[in-house]
């Protein structure tokens, strides 16, 4: 019974070891792709190759070791694509070796191409954690065309849709009429947002904004052109979006310019203002901590 049983262990090995050298023999070598190159573009990494005419590779694996998450990560492509979009890279950790094998019908692995290349910087992107309004006064207020019989500018402070301010239509002002605000001190916090409220009146509403910027009050900086959704009937109000400062610096004089109405006047009004500062969240993948 003892010599029986190694007798079929004997030959169960004898077997596996014919079987597995025919397996060996029907392995199909995959070919290789060629002409691997990259194109980089925020975040990501475009990888794109020739597919050989006589390809007989079933798919390709592309790994790469990821810095931000201390792995190698893969990822696959068929038979059937010549690129795969490599995304979630940064561009801080400069140069990403990139190395993309065949595989066959078989399993086979093939000869290994590899690439290095670098995406773009990933732009921070941002977000309005909170606003504050900020009370303006009399003192904050000013303008280049006050009309001298109606529409008083300080109107715009009373929360009191039957009153407007009114700029000049008695008396021709050079260039375009401007709200402007003026602080003692820059903003504190990197964007803001106003909102107003148009007369109870169907003429003379702005239809394009141009907002400025300005730390003395002489030089001054266009941020942004509101020149759609601005409402034109009676009483509307309008609330702007927020008007980010990353790019600028903190100003003490920002210039609301009425480049056109909806009635075609260059003087324009308004019954209530107010503005507000926003804080803004940042979230910078290039700098932040991983």
């Amino acid at each position: 019974m003892k010599k029986g049983f190694i007798f079929f262990s004997m030959l169960t090995m004898l077997l596996f070891t014919v079987y597995s050298c025919e397996d060996g023999d029907e392995e199909l070598v995959p070919t290789s792709i060629s002409n691997l190159r990259s194109e980089a573009r925020e975040g990501v990494v475009m990888l794109k190759w020739d597919i050989p005419a006589d390809s007989n590779y079933f798919f390709l694996e592309v790994s790469y070791d990821d810095p931000r998450i201390a792995r190698k990560v893969k990822k696959l492509a068929s038979i059937y694509t010549d690129s795969i979009l490599i995304d979630e890279l940064l561009n801080r950790f400069g140069n990403y070796k990139f190395s993309v094998q065949p595989f066959s019908t078989t399993y086979t692995p093939g000869q290994i191409v590899s690439i290095e290349a670098a995406c773009l910087p990933v732009q921070p992107s941002y977000s309005i954690l909170s606003e504050r309004e900020m009370k303006l006064t009399a003192d904050n207020l000013y303008t280049n065309a006050q009309e001298s019989s109606e529409g008083a500018i300080i109107n715009l402070l009373d929360n009191d849709g039957s009153t407007f301010f009114h700029s000049s239509w008695s008396k021709d002002i050079p260039g375009t009429h401007y709200l402007q605000l003026n602080f003692s001190e820059p903003l504190k916090e990197q964007g803001f947002k106003f909102k107003f409220k148009n007369r109870a009146n169907s003429a003379n509403k702005p239809s394009i904004i141009e907002i400025s910027i300005s730390e003395d009050g002489t030089n001054f900086t266009t941020v942004t052109t509101i020149d759609e959704g601005l409402p034109t009937t009676s009483g509307s109000e309008y609330t702007a979006e927020p008007i980010l400062l990353m790019d600028f610096f903190q100003p003490k004089h920002i210039r609301f310019s009425v480049l056109q109405t909806n009635s075609g006047t260059s003087y324009f009004t308004m019954a209530d203002f107010w503005f507000y500062e926003c804080v803004v969240g940042i979230v910078d993948p290039e700098h932040d901590a991983l």
